[in-house]
């Protein structure tokens, strides 16, 4: 792990010594800038700095690997989201859903991101599709009643 310019470098699992089952796929900041947290495509999570451990997915039966993170507006917890839509909740973050397994992906899911107040996240396929959950929303959509996609 490196930091450029303001950000720090506070640890990797390869820097302490561990090995990895998989790799790392994302990584989401701490709100006070002094932290992050990794996850590995396998759920597992790792915190340095000023992130405190709130749990992870490696001991659980995943349909697909990991591939996105993001972290609540407080720092008490974050998402883990899966390349079929699949969303896991941790420490505070509330569970807002995920993508039902009776829609099919024609891409999978690369990106998530929460909305300022954590009421909410958006996940985002390679092929640009959109989901909406909670208090996110798309633009020129209604109010969340569920899932939105483009």
């Amino acid at each position: 792990m490196f930091g450029f310019g303001r950000a720090g470098s506070y640890g990797s699992p390869v820097g302490s010594g561990r090995s990895l089952a998989r790799p790392i796929v994302a990584i989401a900041a701490t709100p006070d800038g002094r932290g992050y947290w990794l996850a590995g495509a396998d759920g597992r999570v790792f915190a340095y700095g000023s992130a405190v451990f709130q749990g992870d997915a490696r001991h659980r039966s995943l349909r697909a690997p990991v591939v996105s993170m993001a972290a609540t507006p407080d720092g008490g917890g974050y998402w883990l989201g899966g390349a079929d839509g699949s969303v896991r909740p941790f420490g505070d973050a509330p569970r807002l859903g995920s993508v039902p397994h009776r829609i099919t992906l024609s891409e999978p899911v690369v990106a998530m991101a929460s909305t300022p107040d954590g009421g909410g996240y958006w996940l985002v396929a390679a092929d640009d599709s959109v989901f909406a959950f909670g208090d996110a929303v798309l633009p020129g959509a209604a109010p969340p009643a569920g899932i939105l996609e483009r």
